[in-house]
């Protein structure tokens, strides 16, 4: 697999493709805003008219932001596909369900499907860092692993097709109810009168480490990026919100019974009224300021 062809270069999708290009792949981009194929055809990408085009890459990269826009990219990638179609890579944040439903209809047409979703957040795949878990036919996975080690650092196989999803969904889960929990608690902290510095070290080498505490200069350049950039801010929080709702959903379609899950969610959707910036302004404020 050499060339590449890559669907949605958004917050996440455009540092990925990147990635490869420094891995001398051979990438074609596409997506529906024009500045977002310009800034990667720049960097070395092959500019894709209609996606359609990408059908005859050596594989397909679907990085979209909702499960509607997968449904309806993989869904025209399989209608368009013929003779040795290439494998889909859905590494989109999807319902695993959705993911079964592409990786039949896929199957049905002789293609490959594999759903792997990413975490790190976009500070890490710009360095190309990102874990990568992947589910599908395990001679399928063993065939892309290249491609994803291009993009991330811990590469896993962990089951069939839905899998990487049900996975991910989980870790998000953690993740984004830890982070409001975090920047409130070190802000508490600091109310009273502890250096940030100091709490953040010995949090580290304690039970309440996470790993925003533990990767605390990755977190830093996390939220130098939420506070400069509005741009970026709103889709990241929206995405936390949007993975939430998408475990709660899993649940739902499951019948599991996750009240920790409720709650989160009804906390984040209260600090997204602005607290959550305003709280990790103050830390980042706490660092640039001492």
């Amino acid at each position: 697999m050499k060339h590449i062809g890559f669907i949605g270069l958004g917050v996440m999708g455009a540092p990925m493709a990147e990635s490869l290009l420094r891995s001398d792949f051979e990438v074609a981009v596409y997506d529906l805003r024009d500045n977002a194929v310009a800034t990667l055809v720049a960097g070395g990408a092959q500019p894709a008219a209609r996606l359609e085009e990408l059908a005859r890459c050596d594989a397909v990269i679907v990085m979209v932001n909702t499960d509607a826009q997968a449904r309806d990219v993989v869904g025209r990638l399989i209608a368009c596909m013929r003779e040795a179609p290439p494998p889909i890579l859905c590494m989109s944040t999807i319902l695993p369900a959705s993911a079964r439903e592409f990786g039949a209809a896929a199957a049905a047409a002789g293609i490959e499907f594999l759903d792997a979703p990413v975490s790190g957040g976009p500070v890490v795949a710009g360095i190309g860092a990102l874990a990568i878990m992947v589910g599908g036919d395990p001679r399928a996975f063993e065939k892309a692993k290249p491609v994803f080690r291009a993009m991330g650092n811990a590469v896993t196989h962990v089951g069939p097709v839905g899998a990487g999803l049900t996975l991910k969904l989980v870790n998000n889960m953690i993740a984004i109810s830890t982070l409001p929990v975090v920047v409130e608690a070190l802000g508490i902290g600091l109310d009273e009168g502890l250096d940030l510095t100091t709490m953040v070290e010995v949090i580290k080498a304690s039970s309440g480490n996470t790993w925003l505490t533990d990767n605390w200069e990755q977190t830093q350049l996390f939220m130098r990026l939420v506070l400069q950039d509005p741009a970026q801010a709103e889709p990241l929080m929206q995405t936390g919100q949007k993975d939430m709702e998408l475990v709660a959903t899993l649940c739902d379609q499951a019948g599991i019974d996750a009240p920790m899950l409720r709650h989160a969610i009804t906390a984040l959707q209260s600090q997204l009224d602005g607290r959550l910036i305003a709280n990790v302004r103050r830390l980042l404020d706490t660092l640039l300021n001492p």
